[in-house]
Formats: C-alpha cells, structure tokens, sequence
C-alpha cells in the first residue's frame, strides 16, 4: 500500500493513511495532451489551471481523486483525523507519495463526506478531488551539482536529468569578489543566460541565485536575509530554459573565480 501525505509550504506535512481511514488515489489524465515540442524554451507558464507550456506544445491538466474508507471508535477521533485532513487539503500545497518519495503540487477542489446510514463519526467514506497544478510527479529529493570555475575561462558541465520529462533547474552562483558576469549556456539548444551585474560579490552579495522555474534572478547577502533583485540585469538575448531528458551539457562562465551549485528535480508523468 502507498503512504501519502499533505505538505504545507513551511514543510510540515500531515500523514493521511492511518488513524481510521484506508485510501486511494484515482488520478484522471489525457496523457495524448502530454506530448511536446523539442523546444525547451519555457513560453507560458500558468498554475491557475494546471497548464505548462514548453516550446509550442500545452500538456493539460489532470485531476486526482482521493477516496478513504473510514472507521473510527469514537467521535473525538473522527473529528480530529477529519479536521486535521480537511484544513491540511485545504492549505497543502503537494501531495507526497512518501513510498516512493514523490510529490506533486495540488490545489483542493472538492472535498465530500458520506457516512453509513447510523453511523455518523464511525463508519463512510471521505472523497477529495485535487487539481493537479503542474502535471507531473517530482522526486521529493533533489539531485545535485557542483562546479568550480577559473576566472573566464568556460567549463563544461554535463548534467544527467534520468526523469522522464523536461525539468527546470536552480543555479546557486558564489563568489568571494566583485564579478561583472555570470554565463550559463545550452550547448545543444544554443540558449543562453547572462546577468551582468555590479552588486555580485560587492557588499555582502556573494550568491547569485538563478531559479529557471520561477524566472528570476537575486542576490543573496552573507547575513541570510537582505536579498536583491537583478532580473533586469539579465543580458539581451538572454532566456530561461529547462533540462532535457538525458545529459544535457552546459557552458557556464564568470567574470571571476567562482563556484556553480545546481539543483534539479526529476520528473515522472505518473
């Protein structure tokens, strides 16, 4: 049997198998809407309804449907598991496979209860239908790379995405001087990303973040808390993208010495 469980954006998660309720999950999707472009230029994004656009092709939405058997000794511990899984659907923002340490982003759309006939807060069934707001399973764990480059001079850096559909990715650029430029280039597709910037490395901003998901570009600062943003110091030309399916090699480059951290997660229609 799957465990699942909902996850807040503060991490906390709340497990729903156990505590008197059996479940399933039914998942509806038209994987023909799956298909795309060999593009991998992000065009649209929209998370209103579960729609990604990547080159020129849209994969849909999917819904999935929560359905739980439930039984419980007494009303104090029905309502507590029911309160509790109720206000988590409402609020979580994944569903996790935790068997196989999976997630996907969900919004709540239509929860409903139905109890036998004379056994309210013993015995029925609870139903929630979830809308899938990107449409794929993402491994709870990501995978990681680190490379360190000499001023100027470009280095090669293969990243292995064995997922099974495009992914972003995020890039953590640090930097122990001030450094005019950072470069990150596709060699295959070509696509490159460039932020020239004369904040990196000067007062405290050692980390250039680059999220290719969110489409934004900050600097962190050394104390954990000021962050600025330089999305508009991104060079003409200049475009996020994602990581193919399979080993895609990236140029990266910096005006100085510096250390480049990626992070991805691979991703899984089903």
């Amino acid at each position: 049997m799957i465990s699942y469980s909902l996850q807040l954006e503060d991490g906390t998660k709340f497990p729903i198998n156990g505590e008197g309720a059996t479940v399933q999950l039914r998942q509806s999707a038209s994987l023909g809407d799956f298909a795309h472009s060999k593009k991998s230029t992000i065009v649209e994004r929209s998370y209103g309804d579960g729609s990604l656009k990547v080159g020129v092709s849209r994969s849909g939405a999917s819904s999935m449907q929560l359905s739980m058997d439930l039984s419980f000794l007494d009303n104090g511990t029905a309502r507590i598991f029911l309160n509790n899984i109720l206000a988590y659907a409402r609020d979580a923002v994944y569903l996790v496979d935790e068997t196989n340490f999976l997630r996907t982003r969900i919004d709540m759309s239509e929860p409903s209860v139905t109890w036998d006939d004379g056994s309210y807060l013993r015995s029925g069934s609870l139903s929630i239908v979830f809308v899938q707001l990107i449409p794929y399973w993402e491994s709870t764990a990501e995978t990681t790379a680190e490379q360190a480059v000499t001023a100027i001079v470009p280095v090669v850096v293969p990243l292995d995405n064995t997922g099974f559909a495009d992914t972003p990715f995020i890039v953590d650029v640090a930097v122990e001087t001030a450094c005019a430029y950072v470069e990150i280039q596709d060699i295959d597709v070509g696509t490159i990303l460039r932020f020239d910037s004369a904040s990196f490395g000067a007062s405290g901003f050692s980390t250039l973040r680059i999220d290719n998901d969110k489409g934004s570009a900050i600097l962190l600062n050394d104390d954990g808390v000021t962050q600025l943003d330089v999305i508009a110091s991104a060079s003409d030309g200049s475009g996020f993208f994602n990581l193919r399916r399979g080993v895609n090699e990236l140029t990266i480059r910096a005006e100085q010495d510096a250390t480049f951290s990626f992070s991805f997660r691979k991703r899984y229609f089903v």
